[in-house]
């Protein structure tokens, strides 16, 4: 899957088989600019996970964990997929490219709404429009988001 966003591209990490362990990073100096405890090479990631690259001017800005495929979601949501881990990295922050790949993952998947929970971007997604709602799995300070309704 390739969407273009301005001169923003999002990319499909092939996906394997079974539980895998990958990375979804080049392998270049890019890496350091992420999360290496979420986007960790030795981090296992079922097969039934998206693993997705944002590149502006071929270079690596964001990176999406979600579901593969539509499942049915809590709270009469209906289809859902989940947005597990969004990151845009950090010389790239504060330009809306989280923004934009949010939406195009929104208009690319419109099989199901997108949920998304948090426990330190309730802010951010509410930015976007997304609606919180009470999921039954959330404790503390976690929030659950899910996308409006197309």
């Amino acid at each position: 899957m390739m969407v273009r966003v301005g001169s923003l591209v999002i990319v499909e990490v092939p996906r394997a088989e079974g539980f895998v362990r990958r990375a979804i990073g080049l392998g270049d100096d890019g890496d350091r600019n992420f999360n290496a405890g979420w986007w960790s090479p030795g981090r296992t990631v079922p097969s039934n996970t998206l693993l997705l690259r944002a590149e502006l001017d071929s270079v690596e800005v964001a990176r999406v964990e979600m579901d593969a495929d539509p499942r049915l979601g809590p709270a009469g949501l209906g289809p859902v997929r989940e947005i597990y881990s969004i990151e845009v990295s950090d010389p790239h922050r504060g330009r809306g490219i989280g923004r934009k790949v949010v939406q195009r993952l929104v208009a690319r998947f419109h099989d199901a709404r997108l949920i998304a929970t948090t426990n330190d971007a309730a802010g951010w997604w509410a930015s976007l429009n997304w609606v919180a709602f009470d999921h039954p799995d959330m404790w503390g300070d976690w929030k659950a988001f899910v996308s409006p309704e197309i």
